[in-house]
């Protein structure tokens, strides 16, 4: 698989790296400005769900990757892919 897919394939599997990168993020940004706000919040509550929540994206695009990378390898592996 080569071109337009193959970069659509890249730019979608590092989109979800990259989200898996920064969700560790958002949790202190956004206790911080419902601080700052003096807004109610239940810290500690948020941080398990947070943390829930983040496991299960974490197994959702590893195996999304999982899948994204095989069909680049089947594709890759095909005899006339270097035709396409």
């Amino acid at each position: 698989m080569e071109g337009l897919p193959h970069a659509q394939y890249a730019l979608m599997k590092a989109s979800m790296e990259a989200g898996i990168d920064i969700a560790p993020l958002i949790t202190p940004a956004l206790i911080s400005a419902r601080n700052e706000l003096e807004l109610p919040f239940d810290a500690e509550r948020y941080h398990r769900r947070a943390d829930e929540m983040t496991t299960r994206m974490k197994e959702v695009v590893r195996l999304s990757i999982e899948k994204i990378d095989a069909i680049i390898n089947q594709e890759s592996n095909r005899p006339d892919a270097s035709n396409a």
